[in-house]
């Protein structure tokens, strides 16, 4: 039998997909995000996988037997975090699910929390935050629309308008230069209320956050009195780089916050565009260096970002409710005067 080059080549692909997800065989479908209403109930702990392939384990060990593979942007409902052999020195947590265990910094952990739309937006302008594992924003307010960009739990966005598509599903529509002509389905994304943005310790004068390298920590003191506590992951300090991204020593002074903001820098190869990261404290404006949220992994306690100080979404905002300058919600930014905010000590 002869078979053409499209035959041959649709007959390799085919076996190329068995062989790499034989593994996989037994593990339930993929879910597509227009099924998790029916999956998960509001409230449910989720994990997201935020690299190519994790391993799905028997126990939480590294050892144990392989059961097979959770892809980039698999969800699945985590029933408990436990602790058992990592395969890095600094991690050793593992999230439990039905079908096995996944080591937890491969993992974005999600609180699943649809929301209603909201029927007007107040002064022209709203911040919201994903809040299911993701949201593709499309280039018109409808489902079948071409897929412009994905956005990831926890990031956060400025909308302007709310708007209905023909069958009523409510869409809002971005309101930055940089997301033109994007909207997003409105159930995925939460309102982020005014009173979120409430300072912390407002009457103290005697602040500073001190980071240190060598512990991958930050730690807030007032009058010398450590009040927060974090592990964070610092600039990775990587010698093929010539050690640029390494978060630079010294005493800083916080210079610009925004509530959220999209971060990028570098070319294709070694550099990042991080759309819509959440409570940013630069503190080295000349190349934006800051402590904010991240979404892009859960890997903390080693240095692995590109300078900043990349923090667990909880604790980046509570350094940006309680550093100086104090923002507020409209327009969600604010620059200090000379000679800064609130004091960042870097230190080894």
């Amino acid at each position: 039998m002869k078979i053409n080059r499209r035959d041959f080549l649709k007959l390799s692909s085919v076996s190329l997909t068995s062989a790499w997800l034989g593994p996989r065989l037994g593990l339930p479908r993929r879910l597509r995000p227009d099924e998790w209403n029916q999956t998960f109930a509001p409230g449910a702990h989720l994990g997201r996988v935020t690299i190519a392939r994790t391993a799905l384990h028997a126990r939480p060990t590294p050892d144990s037997p392989q059961l097979g593979w959770k892809v980039l942007d698999e969800v699945s409902q985590v029933l408990r975090e436990v602790v058992g052999k990592g395969t890095q020195y600094q991690n050793h947590v593992w999230m439990e699910t039905s079908q096995g265990f996944l080591y937890a910094p491969d993992v974005q952990p999600i609180i699943y929390r649809p929301n209603p739309p909201v029927e007007a937006i107040a002064d022209g302008r709203m911040w919201v935050e994903v809040s299911v594992p993701y949201a593709d924003g499309r280039a018109k307010p409808r489902a079948e629309a071409a897929l412009r960009e994905r956005l990831y739990y926890a990031s956060i966005y400025p909308v302007s308008e709310v708007l209905q598509d023909e069958l009523g599903t409510a869409w809002y529509h971005l309101d930055e230069e940089k997301y033109t002509g994007l909207y997003l389905p409105a159930e995925a994304m939460r309102p982020i209320a005014p009173d979120e943005l409430t300072p912390i310790s407002a009457e103290v004068e005697d602040k500073k956050i001190v980071v240190d390298l060598g512990r991958q920590s930050l730690s807030a003191f007032e009058n010398e009195v450590e009040v927060f506590h974090a592990t964070i992951a610092s600039g990775a300090k990587l010698e093929s780089e010539g050690g640029k991204w390494a978060t630079p020593l010294g005493t800083h002074r916080v210079q610009r916050k925004w509530i959220g903001v999209r971060m990028a820098a570098g070319d294709a190869v070694s550099g990042y565009d991080l759309p819509g990261v959440g409570w940013p404290t630069i503190f080295i404006s000349s190349n934006g260096v800051a402590i904010h949220s991240t979404y892009w992994h859960n890997d903390y306690g080693i240095p692995k970002s590109h300078g900043c100080v990349n923090a667990r979404p909880d604790d980046a905002k509570w350094v940006f409710r309680w550093t100086l300058p104090h923002v507020s919600y409209l327009p969600g930014e604010a620059v200090p005067e000379l000679p800064g905010g609130t004091t960042v000590i870097v230190k080894e």
